[in-house]
């Protein structure tokens, strides 16, 4: 996960939206959501377990 968040910083930008979803439809559902920055220094050491998905949120062309 912290190697998908740094190629999304490098590739895009830090202020992109996204969510993190671990273990989606099940018992222990966890959402996250925030610019990848933010989601980088909560989650920093983490150790993931389960299925993730990282949606990334749509920014018009207009806004970069």
């Amino acid at each position: 996960m912290e190697r998908l968040l740094n190629d999304v910083v490098t590739e895009i930008s830090a202020d992109t939206r996204i969510a993190i979803i671990r273990e989606a439809t099940k018992l222990h559902e966890e959402i996250l959501r925030g610019t990848v920055d933010e989601l980088q220094q909560q989650t920093a050491g983490r150790k993931w377990r389960g299925e993730c998905v990282v949606a990334i949120y749509a920014t018009n062309s207009s806004d970069n």
